[in-house]
């Protein structure tokens, strides 16, 4: 049986309600026997966290739970501490994750009762199977983070009818748009390639020759492209402005994490067509301006052209979507109101803190471990 009937047997089962818990189910069967190590990774040099506060320490971080006990060890059992903590990841794509996660946070907090955990949640399913394990936890979606000033409507030509903003891998499904027109692609730097992701791309060449790579070191169609002329790194503002070039963006993987490229779209003002899927992008696509469908190039061509003749204003959606994203700010900012016992009667002692340590994201990436962090933690 070829890898593509095997994929495309795939696409069409994992569209099903309910297959991803099949899957885990027939997982859980064939391993009967589950090791939770809680070990941490010594070897990584570099951190994504954020030292949001430093008395009472508060960090936030989508580190591994195993690896906060690097973090703890660093800040002195005798402090309190608060980790809030984000996952890049669905937590509904291993059966044993939600087990594996609860016996280490119940490890940590036995070896570190003053340095508290609280997980961030992008669904609130999510949320109630770790309160059933006794696990803290709140449902405030991290693509709420999102600065709202780094993307907004812009009067730009229309160039593309579909924008994709996702790594050039196989993960991403980019060969769903085949029956598309007008394509932009737009990619992170490609890791590691090797035969299976070479012979992806030149799939892609087959299938959507005409689709324009936007980041590409050469201005180039995908049918010239090579891995090896590289991708440029753009600037929020300058994905802002390719987006805005487009008339829809599309997010085709079947399962990632809450998916930063979707909620970029809409404060950019331009309609979302999706996969069906598990990560958590769903809560934030509105069935007024965004469609999500199953997983062959008829389904997502035809809703694509939908939502272009829909000609949906760029300011109601993006309206529409910061609604939503300030409830979740406004849960967070609760929770951090209680962790640092500020008073609920002086909102401006509280918005100061705010406005001085809001950045985007609520996350630095790869900061020098563990020096920076004991810098930064310096009582």
């Amino acid at each position: 049986m070829s890898n593509k009937l095997i994929r495309s047997i795939k696409d069409i089962f994992f569209d099903f309600p309910f297959s991803h818990d099949l899957k885990n189910k027939y997982q859980s069967v064939l391993s009967q026997n589950c090791f939770f190590s809680n070990v941490p990774n010594v070897k990584r040099t570099h951190r994504n966290y954020y030292l949001i506060y430093k008395e009472p320490i508060v960090i936030i971080t989508s580190e591994q739970i195993r690896d906060l006990q690097l973090f703890s060890e660093h800040i002195g059992k005798k402090n309190e501490a608060t980790f809030l903590v984000y996952f890049w990841w669905t937590l509904f794509d291993n059966f044993s994750i939600f087990d594996e996660i609860a016996y280490q946070y119940k490890d940590h907090c036995d070896n570190f009762p003053n340095h508290k955990i609280i997980f961030l949640l992008n669904s609130q399913k999510e949320h109630e199977i770790f309160k059933s394990k006794g696990v803290k936890s709140e449902f405030i979606h991290q693509n709420a983070l999102v600065d709202i000033n780094l993307f907004e409507p812009l009067k730009q030509k229309k160039k593309y009818d579909v924008v994709y903003n996702g790594r050039l891998e196989e993960l991403k499904r980019h060969y769903l748009l085949k029956d598309c027109q007008k394509i932009g692609l737009i990619s992170a730097y490609v890791m590691n390639i090797d035969s299976s992701k070479q012979e992806y791309l030149d799939e892609l060449k087959k299938n959507i020759p005409h689709a324009f790579m936007i980041n590409s070191n050469q201005s180039t169609r995908i049918e010239n492209f090579q891995f090896e002329m590289g991708f440029k790194y753009l600037t929020s503002k300058q994905v802002n402005v390719a987006l805005n070039q487009s008339k829809v963006g599309v997010i085709l993987s079947a399962k990632e994490g809450a998916c930063y490229a979707s909620i970029e779209y809409l404060l950019s003002g331009i309609p979302v067509v999706s996969t069906k899927n598990i990560g958590g992008r769903d809560y934030f696509l509105d069935k007024r301006f965004c469609r999500i469908v199953s997983s062959n190039p008829k389904a997502i061509k035809n809703a694509v052209d939908e939502l272009i003749s829909l000609d949906i204003s760029p300011n109601f959606i993006r309206e529409e979507t910061i609604k939503k994203m300030n409830h979740h700010l406004y849960k967070l900012k609760k929770l951090l109101r209680n962790i640092l016992k500020m008073d609920k009667q002086n909102n401006s002692n509280f918005d100061t803190f705010w406005e001085n340590n809001y950045i985007n994201k609520m996350i630095k990436y790869s900061q020098p471990f563990p020096k920076s962090f004991i810098h930064d933690i310096n009582f």
